[in-house]
């Protein structure tokens, strides 16, 4: 072989060597690009993703910084609010005590033929009038009778549980500025708190959202419910049914020996014999005497018993005075026609002759009964 041959092998082999090198070389290039492109798109998104959480992070910490300044300016209020219900339930609990010791009172005071006990209202007016302010617009059929049904079911404990979950919506509402739009979980939470299994649409729980403000929640946190006093009558075979089912007599006559045997502020009675016979009249006549040294009495009546027997300390006699001559008024005028106390002659004419028919019908009386005559 030529040297120019052994030359041009020499070549081939590192041509050869050479072109197996650079296809390695182009290989491992080609992976370490691939692996860089990988790497930038990876950092990319890293970047994009940093970029997003720097963006929510500066918005919650604005939010944070509105919702802290909020805080410091409400906080005196929602510590007031808290105060004052507080207070009102104080107020309801000692009604609540107040009322239960006057129960137990009025069979004492009515000498057996009344008996009382205090019964809360079952769907307050003030609580439906106030979910209805709430849930107004929300696209619910019949919701009165809704919320009525709702309300009538309710425990104390549990409206108490919904009036603190509308207040503390209502307080996340303020604190983030009044946001149009709830965010899902106070949706949630507005279906939860409100008319139990009544299904409330998430159009219906943002109605009820944007319903949330100073007027719809003070109504719900103000209203209160009413306590009855449930009045029972007693006969005197001690038979007990409802006092509306008594008699107008055996009504007056227990209702007035409750009241008589009170001693409160001045007690104003008119013409109580109309529903009474003379054997409970002469009943209340004692308490009459008994009751007037402790306070003050004031009696309209056509019956002497009351007033000879109850030994009245003042009398006027009333009668009819000149029509009035104004136009368009004809009302008969009411004159003083004597005023004095019962020992006045005057007086014990009056008595006579109004409340007994006269001296002639008086002692016509005491002839049938053998009583003495009248001077």
């Amino acid at each position: 072989m030529t040297v120019a041959g052994q030359v041009l092998d020499r070549l081939e082999h590192l041509r050869s060597t050479a072109a197996a090198d650079l296809e390695g070389d182009y290989l491992t290039f080609k992976e370490q690009l691939e692996n860089a492109n990988k790497a930038q798109q990876a950092h990319s998104i890293l970047l994009s993703d940093n970029k997003r959480l720097n963006t929510t992070q500066s918005a919650t910490l604005q939010e944070e910084i509105v919702t802290r300044h909020a805080a410091e300016i409400s906080a005196p209020a929602v510590a007031r609010l808290a105060e004052v219900r507080a207070r009102l339930s104080g107020h309801i609990a000692d009604l609540s005590r107040i009322l239960k010791e006057a129960t137990k009172k009025v069979q004492d005071y009515s000498s057996g033929s009344l008996t009382a006990k205090s019964k809360r209202e079952a769907c307050p007016p003030e609580y439906v009038s106030a979910v209805r302010a709430l849930i107004e617009g929300a696209g619910i059929q019949d919701a009165a009778d809704k919320a009525k049904s709702w309300i009538t079911n309710l425990t104390p404990e549990g409206w108490t549980d919904v009036c603190n979950g509308v207040l503390g919506i209502y307080e996340r509402k303020v604190m983030l500025g009044s946001p149009p739009e709830p965010s899902e979980d106070l949706k949630s939470e507005i279906c939860r708190l409100l008319l139990g299994e009544q299904r409330i649409t998430d159009r219906g729980a943002t109605r009820i959202y944007a319903n949330l403000n100073d007027a719809t929640v003070g109504a719900l946190l103000a209203a209160v419910p009413k306590n009855h006093i449930i009045l029972t009558y007693v006969d005197e075979k001690g038979r007990s049914f409802s006092f509306d089912k008594a008699s107008p007599g055996q009504q007056a006559a227990a209702l007035l020996e409750l009241l008589l045997k009170q001693e409160a502020g001045t007690l104003i009675i008119d013409q109580p014999e109309d529903d009474l016979d003379n054997k409970v009249i002469m009943r209340i006549v004692d308490l009459i005497r008994t009751s007037k040294s402790k306070r003050q009495l004031i009696f309209s009546t056509h019956n002497p018993n009351v007033v000879v027997n109850g030994d009245a300390d003042k009398i006027i006699s009333l009668t009819t005075g000149e029509i009035d001559q104004r136009p368009n008024n004809n009302k008969v005028r009411i004159a003083v026609e004597e005023d004095g106390a019962i020992e006045t002659t005057e007086i014990r004419r009056l008595i006579t002759e109004v409340m007994e028919g006269g001296k002639d019908a008086f002692n016509l009386r005491r002839r049938k009964y053998r009583f003495g005559q009248v001077a």
